[in-house]
């Protein structure tokens, strides 16, 4: 036994160093709602600021907790999860090796660790390594709670009380743990009913109540209490059972009830290729032939750990299974992978993976697992329409769509039928080699996918590190969390506050209104709002993945921007600053190659490779409405089957075009000028090559371009002119001595001076007028001007309304008598006076018929 077990801590420590390594390619958090959760629950435990309430469960985070107290650093944190999660893989692996042993002590020691290999391997395990999901403990918990089973003694009620407080905690590290309590007060009532010993299970049934009771009652209301920011409501999205429990079940409910439990059932089966049913039949077995030697009163004789623990495996997988659709029943699942769920009761199957791999499969029972599994397949195609996209990290051990095998819902059932016959016919360590293959199919699929979700929604931009270099750790980071309401606001952009709320735990980021953080926040302010009416305020940054703004108080302070433009984020200087608020975003060099079907990647760019297919795609950026134009940077040599498209989504297409029709006379660049009607959530630009163009591309950007009726953009040319016209987006890159910029324009800051001033363009002679749109609050000492020659010739001065709401703030006509090199358009404010510009524009004025 002490060689099993050292071969087995081997074995476990080897596991526990690769799941380390595998998940050390993951380098944050991936889903900013779950994981975030359960990572602000830890900040918070540890002492930390955090208001991000949620109901996800504190078990896990109490766990992870110490890494957010010892460390200041967030991904230092981050290192530590991985490793704790590992660690408690490893060790889940090396209680179920135990087990193995104890339960099936006439196998071979090879066999068992072959089985544990296997199990290792197992793609959800190898998943949630990665993830700072609850599962991983839940794993490690349960698999405890089963091995305590090994040390009950029946003259002994205190023996249970390892049991009782581990099946208790699972109650506060997921929702799921009520089944687990359920099955196991039930096993340990059932096996000591025939003994009459009823102490026993009354201390296990009440040290579960008075745990989980502890938590749930007391515990976690006052966490999502002291978690909840002021005027904000916490983030709950568990069901309400009570509403199940008056409304009752409809007809079509139970018809849905039955292919999600079904649909459970039959994606374990596949996913283990039948030997979880192998498994559960060897445990039914053996429960039935203990059950008549329960009554024996010698505890070292008496079965009543092999009947516990298997009641209790058993109890468990079936509870969940039940609960899991419970807790949904009044939704009908709109992704395919909601019917097949799995990702809830797969760290209670290891043990009985682990046991099927090492017993006998009847004939009769592949065929009816298989036949269960073309039912279930059915049934949810043909019976509930089960249709919608598959969350892959949810069923990780489909191996029938991840192989490939399978093309619809209906094969897929088809193909794992098929899988798990075949496995039955094959020599155990022949069908162990089949499954670690497939399973290395669908390991692959969830790193495609965990990097996936890394890449297009959880790659934080530069902010932490500029606050951190600008104000230090520790100072106050404020989130205006009104901003996430804005109407328009994608949700994977209202996340990115969560995100950030765990890089910048040391600092703390602390939901509240721009008011307040303007009183007692020293920190910048993050805001989805463009337009703050707040003086004394300067918006300084912005996120293209997301436009999260980041604004701080006007004062005689210089900021260290980052040296070099990464294009995921725009600061205010010298070379971005008309880009801050204008929406624009550019993609150059290496991170071209995130977006891309085909095409060989460089540090400058990428470059078409002979294949057909998108050079690049993405970057499914936000974009507010408006004019824009699409600028390429590169070499284009050949180009006749290029297409270049710009969509938002699958369906709206903003502008498309042959690449050749859009070069410049030294095929070095490329323009592409499109509108935007209505706010574009997720932006795309797109490439299209055939097998025979030869392009090296090395940039794009969206710049921002306002309309205008002369061919020349604003600023641009010494031709002269007729008209001239600057919107919200290019009043920013007129000079000026004072105001802010928001998204719908500028705004004057309380101070006297020159809001804008510019932009000394050539015009004609003639008579115009000039239009300006914005509104005005107590403007006594502002006016416009339209002068030359810096002030020395003045062909217009209007006074700013005092009071003016949205709309015309000046409509006025002036006069050029002869042709002007340098018409300047001046806007000036008066000290106190509350003007916002939304837009200005010359034109000639029409004659009257």
């Amino acid at each position: 036994m002490a060689s099993f077990e050292l071969k087995s801590i081997v074995f476990c420590l080897i596991a526990t160093a690769a799941y380390f390594l595998v998940s050390l390619q993951y380098g944050g958090p991936a889903y900013l709602a779950d994981e975030i959760g359960y990572l602000n629950n830890a900040a918070f435990i540890a002492g930390h600021h955090s208001d991000g309430a949620s109901s996800y469960y504190a078990g896990f985070s109490l766990l992870v907790s110490p890494l957010f107290y010892f460390f200041s650093d967030s991904q230092d944190v981050w290192m530590g999860i991985l490793a704790t999660n590992s660690f408690m893989w490893g060790a889940t692996l090396f209680l179920v090796s135990l087990l193995l042993r104890k339960l099936q002590s006439g196998a071979a020691e090879w066999k068992i660790i072959l089985a544990l290999f296997v199990v290792a391997m197992y793609p959800a395990y190898l998943a949630m390594s990665g993830y700072a999901f609850s599962q991983t403990a839940f794993a490690f918990v349960f698999t405890s709670a089963a091995y305590s089973l090994s040390y009950l003694d029946s003259r002994r009620s205190i023996s249970v009380l390892p049991h009782a407080l581990l099946v208790g905690y699972l109650c506060c590290v997921h929702p799921v743990g009520l089944s687990v309590a359920v099955a196991s007060s039930v096993a340990i009532f059932v096996t000591f009913w025939r003994s009459r010993r009823f102490l026993l299970p009354a201390v296990n049934a009440g040290v579960i109540v008075a745990v989980a009771g502890a938590y749930l009652g007391l515990i976690r209301p006052w966490m999502i209490g002291e978690m909840t920011p002021i005027g904000g409501m916490a983030s709950l999205h568990y069901q309400d059972a009570s509403l199940v429990l008056r409304d009752g079940i409809s007809l079509e409910q139970l018809k849905m009830s039955v292919g999600v439990v079904a649909g459970q059932a039959a994606y374990l089966f596949v996913a283990t290729f039948g030997f979880i049913v192998a498994g559960a039949a060897w445990f039914v077995r053996d429960a039935w032939h203990s059950w008549g030697a329960l009554k024996i009163d010698v505890p070292e004789k008496a079965p009543i750990f092999r009947f516990a623990i298997a009641v209790f495996l058993v109890l468990a997988v079936v509870g969940i299974i039940f609960e899991t659709r419970l807790a949904t029943l009044l939704v009908r699942p709109d992704r395919f992978d909601h019917w097949i769920y799995g990702r809830y009761v797969e760290p209670v199957i290891a043990l009985l993976f682990g046991m099927g791999l090492l017993s006998r499969v009847s004939r009769t029972a592949v065929f009816i697992s298989a036949l269960f599994v073309v039912l279930t397949g059915a049934w949810l195609v043909h019976v509930v329409d089960a249709t919608g996209p598959l969350y892959v990290m949810n069923v990780p051990g489909w191996w029938p769509e991840f192989t490939r095998l399978g093309s619809s819902h209906l094969s897929w059932f088809v193909v794992g039928a098929g899988g798990i016959v075949v496995a039955s016919l094959f020599h155990r360590v022949m069908a162990s080699i089949l499954i670690l293959v497939s399973f290395a199919y669908c390991a692959n699929a969830q790193r495609a996918w965990h990097q996936n979700i890394l890449t297009h929604i959880s790659n934080p931009s530069n902010i932490p590190a500029f606050i951190e270099e600008n104000y230090g750790s520790g100072v106050c980071v404020g989130f205006d969390y009104l901003s996430a309401s804005l109407p328009g606001l994608p949700e994977l952009a209202r996340e990115r506050a969560n995100m950030y709320s765990f890089y910048l735990f040391n600092s703390p980021m602390i939901r509240m209104s721009p008011q307040r953080w303007l009183e007692s926040c020293p920190g910048p302010l993050l805001t989805f709002n463009g337009d703050l009416d707040i003086p004394g305020i300067e918006y300084i940054g912005r996120e293209t993945s997301s436009n999260l703004y980041v604004v701080a108080r006007e004062e005689e302070r210089k900021f260290l921007f980052p040296d070099e433009e990464s294009g995921e984020q725009y600061w205010k200087d010298s070379q971005s600053e008309s880009c801050l608020l204008a929406g624009c975003f550019h993609v150059e060099g290496a991170r071209l190659h995130a977006f891309h079907e085909i095409g060989k990647p460089s540090e400058a760019g990428i470059r078409t490779d002979g294949r057909a297919g998108y050079l690049i795609y993405g970057p499914y950026a936000p974009l507010p409405r408006g004019d824009y134009i699409l600028e390429l940077k590169g070499d284009f040599g050949a180009v006749d089957g290029a297409k270049v498209d710009i969509v938002n989504g699958s369906s709206t297409v903003y502008a498309v075009s042959a690449l050749s029709e859009l070069l410049s006379s030294d095929r070095k660049k490329a323009h592409l000028p499109f509108s935007i009607p209505d706010h574009a959530q997720r932006l795309e630009i797109r490439i299209l090559v055939s097998e025979k163009d030869d392009i090296q591309l090395n940039g794009y950007g969206i710049d921002h371009m306002a309309g205008f009726a002369n061919e020349s953009k604003p600023g641009t040319g010494d031709e002269p002119i007729t008209r001239f016209r600057y919107g919200a987006a290019d009043l920013a890159r007129l000079p000026r001595q004072i105001g802010t910029m928001g998204r719908s324009g500028l705004r004057s800051d309380g101070r006297q001076g020159f809001m804008f001033y510019g932009p000394y363009r050539k015009l004609l002679a003639g008579r115009y007028v000039l239009q300006v749109t914005g509104k005005s609050d107590a403007a006594a000492g502002s006016w416009v001007d339209v002068v030359s020659g810096n002030g020395e010739r003045t062909y217009l001065r209007v006074p700013v309304p005092a009071q003016a709401g949205e709309g015309s703030l000046i409509h006025a006509e002036f006069t050029v008598d002869r042709e002007v090199p340098d018409l300047e358009v001046r806007a000036f404010a008066g000290s106190g006076d509350r003007i916002v510009v939304n837009e200005y524009s010359v034109n000639p004025v029409q004659p009257s018929n």
